[in-house]
């Protein structure tokens, strides 16, 4: 498999959860940029973090690459109804 030579633009969405953390940290160490998707971006400390609500009122920021890791067990975000429309 190839390695990008300039850094990606990464944004993961379940970013903040377990697999999400580990794989935040991978990218960064290995040079890329990286934005998360969190319903509750006011418990990180972190510019870095960008909501749903932004998502659908902005659509997504400027990436090279997306990796969706979220997940829930309860009733889907009411903000993220349609989140594969944000691919297209």
């Amino acid at each position: 498999m190839a390695v990008p030579s300039a850094p990606l633009r990464v944004l993961i969405g379940g970013g903040t959860g377990f697999l999400g953390q580990a794989l935040r940290a991978r990218l960064e160490k290995a040079g890329h940029s990286v934005r998360v998707i969190s319903r509750s971006p006011s418990a990180h400390d972190d510019d870095s973090v960008v909501t749903w609500a932004a998502i659908e009122h902005n659509g997504l920021p400027p990436c090279d690459a997306l990796v969706q890791l979220r997940y829930t067990t309860t009733a889907p975000c009411p903000n993220a109804t349609n989140a594969a429309q944000w691919l297209t």
